[in-house]
């Protein structure tokens, strides 16, 4: 049937070319070339026709090379030792990293100083600093000098060309080197110049008192008991050198040594002072005696001030710790004890002090100088 403009209307042929649709089942020719789905099972043919492992990794067992056959670099482990290459000229540990700042990782022997940190080291006896300390031990002792460290620019010109030259001279070696290098040394008051020194040699007793007989004048000994502050000791020891002493005993046990802190102290003094250590002084102090000295004794609690006491005569003059004075034992030892008239509301001087002003007295009326 056709509508009026000659065209078929909708409908009239049926889709699929005159079937119906459905006239032909779904499925009336069986997916897979008239085979049933399955008919050839799955795995007729085996995956690989051969058994997982008919022939092994690599036809090698594992193993028929031993692992180490070469060894690493065909040399065992230690043939080159570690530190065979030794680190750079320059290489300071305490610069590579952070935790090394802190002194408990670094070794001893790389620690700085406590100068470092603007405080007085306490002190080594193979140092010594300071101009008068270091340029005294080049006139005096300038075999014991194995090096001088000196900062560039530090020294007034007359100091540094004496210097330089005693140095040259002597053959001593001289590193001019910066500022913290002398404070990991010494402390920041070094003064610009450092020396590396053999270790304090110390004389005998008997050898100061052959020393004092000989000198034509009548002996003068300092002896200290129990002088812990090496400032102290140094002090003494310049005090001692600039009134005519002979030469300066210390005890060696429970007592300042003689190290860079004291060398400087004494501003060069014990490179002309002789100085003993001995171990017993009560009985130092009777040989002195069976030498013909007197032991005159400084203590508060002394019976005679300095001027009724005949210092002209030979003479071991011997300087208690402050605050504990001298020893009991030390102190029966003693001719004489002197008591330093004070007018102040202080009970007592200092060890260095004292010293000086006995030492006065003796080289005062030694001198022949009336007391004022």
């Amino acid at each position: 049937m056709r509508d009026r403009g000659g065209k078929r209307q909708f409908g009239e042929k049926k889709f699929g070319g005159g079937k119906k649709f459905g006239e032909k089942k779904f499925g009336d020719k069986k997916f897979g070339g008239e085979k049933k789905f399955g008919e050839r099972k799955f795995g007729d043919k085996k995956f690989g026709d051969k058994k997982f492992g008919d022939r092994k990794f690599g036809d090698k067992k594992f193993g028929d090379r031993k692992f180490g056959d070469k060894k690493f670099g065909d040399k065992k482990f230690g043939d080159r030792k570690f530190g065979d290459r030794k680190p750079a000229r320059n290489f300071d540990p305490r610069r590579t990293s952070s935790w090394a700042r802190d002194p408990a990782h670094v070794p001893a022997s790389s620690q700085p100083l406590p100068g470092v940190q603007g405080e007085a080291p306490a002190g080594r006896d193979d140092l010594l600093y300071g101009i008068n300390a270091v340029l005294e031990a080049l006139r005096a002792n300038p075999d014991t000098i194995e090096r001088i460290y000196l900062q560039v620019g530090a020294l007034n010109p007359r100091l540094a060309g004496e210097l330089l030259t005693r140095a040259s001279e002597n053959r001593v070696r001289i590193d001019r080197v910066e500022k913290p290098r002398l404070d990991s040394l010494a402390g920041p008051k070094h003064q610009g110049i450092v020396a590396e020194v053999h270790k304090f040699q110390y004389s005998e007793p008997a050898d100061i008192v052959q020393a004092a007989k000989s000198s034509g004048r009548a002996p003068l000994i300092v002896v200290l008991d129990g002088i812990q502050d090496p400032q102290n000791l140094g002090a003494i020891i310049r005090s001692a050198h600039a009134f005519g002493a002979h030469g300066v005993i210390v005890p060696k046990d429970r007592a300042a040594a003689i190290t860079s802190v004291a060398a400087k102290a004494s501003a060069g003094a014990v490179s002309h002072t002789p100085i003993a250590r001995v171990v017993n002084l009560a009985r130092t102090l009777t040989e002195l005696k069976a030498a013909g000295l007197w032991i005159v004794g400084a203590e508060m609690s002394g019976d005679r001030e300095p001027a009724q006491i005949d210092f002209k005569g030979p003479i071991a003059l011997v300087i208690g710790a402050e605050g504990s004075g001298i020893r009991q034992l030390v102190k029966e030892h003693c001719d004489f004890l002197a008591k330093i008239p004070m007018l102040g509301n202080v009970a007592s001087l200092n060890a260095s002090v004292s010293a000086g002003v006995l030492l006065y007295e003796t080289a005062r009326q030694r001198a022949g100088v009336p007391a004022s």
